[in-house]
């Protein structure tokens, strides 16, 4: 298969996916899924970061059936999309619709926008996972109707710094100067290269954080990079980058690799990231 037919056949998947959701079928849905899923969602809905990480079937389908007892998806409009041959990322504006609430069954149902970055790594059977970060909470969505203007470019120029600050601090495999760019309720989910399944790596606070990302870094060090695909916006940055590095062996050893790693990088109001949303495709010798 050439890499054109790769990419739609990538985007297939997803579009399906989307068009599932729509449906609001918990069957249809599902139906869309691999069977090894790698699902990270982050939200504040409590008023802080909360990782919600679902890894099979059974807690894939909890998730959108706890989504579903509140909302139904509508429609969603695609404002960015990058596709690769292992994944498809888009920003998209999707409506929501609000069930009825058992405190107040009469109530009518309300639709509200919800400008949302997901992030589909793609395997045979469909999407392997779906890993968002949206501009604001369900109900802050809900509450307001004020209208989200883009900066102008030259406002982003300390958010580009501060991406190529994160790389610089991935790069030098030190946990703490990663964990230096994020604030302190802060998250990670990507995947685990200490675990050749490929689940995740998961966790939040930074002290957390530190411990799980000093732990990757014993496994794999990355040394090389090159941005393959980016996105700069003023609420988060995407990118799939390319690196090389070496990768521990059985035997204790080091062996040079490379591996492509996507990740979302929430923008906290400080000048700092929220959280590490990514994930890789598994690591191939050099």
């Amino acid at each position: 298969m050439g890499n054109a037919h790769l990419y739609e056949e990538n985007l297939r998947k997803v579009m399906a996916h989307l068009h599932a959701e729509f449906s609001n079928d918990i069957d249809q849905i599902m139906d869309s899924v691999a069977p090894d899923p790698r699902f990270a969602i982050l939200t504040r809905e409590s008023g802080q970061l909360e990782l919600e990480v679902a890894e099979d079937a059974v807690a894939v389908r909890q998730h959108y059936l706890n989504l579903r007892a509140s909302y139904d998806v509508v429609r969603s409009r695609q404002i960015r999309r990058l596709v690769g041959d292992w994944f498809v990322f888009q920003q998209s504006v999707a409506t929501m619709r609000t069930r009825p609430d058992a405190d107040d069954p009469e109530a009518s149902p309300h639709e509200f926008p919800v400008d949302t970055a997901v992030f589909f790594p793609i395997a045979p059977g469909g999407i392997l996972g779906e890993i968002p970060w949206n501009r604001t909470s369900f109900g802050e969505a809900k509450a307001t109707r004020s209208r989200h203007h883009e900066p102008p470019t030259e406002e982003l120029m300390a958010t580009v710094d501060l991406f190529e600050e994160f790389l610089g601090a991935w790069r030098s495999g030190d946990a703490k100067s990663v964990v230096d760019l994020l604030e302190e309720e802060c998250a990670v989910a990507v995947r685990d290269y200490c675990a050749p399944e490929g689940s995740l790596c998961v966790a939040t606070g930074q002290e957390a954080v530190r411990d799980a990302l000093a732990e990757q870094f014993g496994t794999w060090r990355p040394e090389a990079s090159t941005i393959l695909s980016l996105v700069v916006t003023d609420w988060y940055v995407f990118s799939n980058v390319r690196w090389v590095g070496r990768l521990r062996t059985a035997s204790g050893g080091w062996s040079p690799h490379e591996l492509s790693m996507a990740t979302i990088l929430p923008i906290a109001a400080i000048g700092r990231f929220r959280a590490v949303l990514g994930y890789g495709t598994a690591p191939a010798p050099v």
